[in-house]
């Protein structure tokens, strides 16, 4: 099969170009053929307001865009394109040209941009599902993207634009959420469950797990949405004879001073191979954010180092980890609980720390390998291509 993969690609580089490049080396795997239509945000910002409604415009029906994609289909002639992200230089207008060229298209919903501003149905550092229940307009009232009506207007337009134009609906197209969770809000949103369907992301097996550390690894950015604090608060609450919390990641709350605590390590940002092999010794890996996520790579990751994970039970993280099983969960946003349930997992006894370790190991590989990933992409390819033919 030939498959042309299309992604904006944002600034920095984040958990959709690690999913794109996975893709793109599962296919090559099982034969097919693949290219990459890619494009990356500009470095800066438009500062005149010209410039402003330029972006604006081009948020929601790119000429650049639709030309890239119309010149992509002529030259590579796919089966089917897969689209990762239009976000913000290609517009969802590429779908549009790739049906009108009579090709199947496949779009993983990597965020929950198309019916929320900031893309993580979060305000107020709360979980927020306003825009999903009431109408997307009140993202611009509350100024949900960059704090900024101008933008969040921007932003909102685009995802309400195409809704309108039918651009989410109809034969040979099919959107993929990476957990049931993000099924159900996407179509309370409004999107039609036949169109919908669902296929998480996986990771290449882990570097095998060496000797364990009475370690709790934290992964990630260092900011509130995140929960760090929490974290923060709970491990100074509960102060664990002989543990350590080590946290790898960058980002503001770095600057507060707030990581000086005893038995809490600041390592920096640690990438490949270096945080796997941090992930493999550790005994728990911790996961505290505040807003839904729309999956975690780095919770697969844990899974395929057998490394048990402590999560809020909400959103797709209470959808991966399994409560007692994989991991364990606690009230989301409270600290308390968090430290309850820290203490649960620190005095664990050996046996059946072994049991949420090989669990979560057989999780992984029977639902986020390579292997069970192909099947599930082809499937979703196969029957948006066999709706085209009919």
């Amino acid at each position: 099969m030939k498959v042309l993969q299309v992604h904006n690609h944002y600034r920095k580089p984040g958990g959709e170009d690690t999913v794109l490049a996975n893709e793109a080396r599962l296919l090559h795997e099982h034969g097919h053929e693949v290219q990459l239509l890619e494009v990356r945000n500009d470095e800066q910002e438009p500062v005149t307001l010209a410039g402003k409604l330029a972006l604006a415009r081009d948020m929601s029906w790119s000429a650049e865009g639709a030309l890239a994609m119309a010149q992509g289909l002529e030259r590579h002639r796919p089966d089917v394109v897969h689209v990762h992200n239009t976000f913000h230089c290609l517009s969802p207008r590429v779908l549009r040209v790739a049906r009108q060229a009579g090709v199947a298209v496949v779009q993983t919903l990597h965020n929950f941009r198309l019916i929320c501003a900031n893309g993580l149905l979060l305000r107020d550092n709360q979980p927020c599902e306003q825009c999903v229940a009431h109408g997307r307009w009140h993202a611009v009232q509350h100024a949900c993207y960059r704090n900024n009506r101008l933008a969040s207007a921007a932003v909102t337009l685009s995802g309400g634009l195409h809704l309108a134009l039918g651009t989410y609906r109809g034969p040979g197209l099919k959107l993929i959420t990476l957990t049931e969770f993000g099924r159900s809000v996407f179509s309370r949103a409004g999107l039609s469950d036949g169109v919908l369907r669902v296929k998480p992301n996986f990771v290449y097996p882990a570097a095998p797990a060496g000797d364990r550390r009475r370690r709790v690894l934290y992964v990630g950015r260092l900011t509130e949405d995140k929960g760090v604090d929490l974290l923060l608060q709970a491990w100074r609450a509960l102060r664990p004879a002989g543990w350590t919390l080590e946290l790898l990641g960058e980002g503001p709350l770095l600057e507060t001073g707030d990581f000086a605590a005893e038995g809490v390590h600041f390592l920096g940002w640690r990438e490949g191979n270096a945080m796997l092999q941090r992930v493999a010794e550790s005994r728990y890996l911790v996961m505290t954010s505040r807003w839904y996520e729309t999956f975690g790579m780095v919770l697969l990751e844990a899974l395929a180092a057998a490394t048990p994970v402590i999560v809020p039970g909400h959103g797709a993280m209470a959808e991966i980890v399994e409560d007692g099983r994989t991991g364990l969960h606690f009230r989301p946003g409270d600290a308390g609980a968090l430290k309850s349930v820290l203490a649960r997992a620190l005095a664990l006894p050996e046996a059946d720390w072994q049991t949420l370790s090989d669990t979560a190991l057989q999780t992984y590989k029977s639902r986020y390998s390579p292997a069970s990933n192909h099947a599930q992409l082809m499937a979703i390819y196969t029957e948006a291509r066999a709706e085209l033919r009919a």
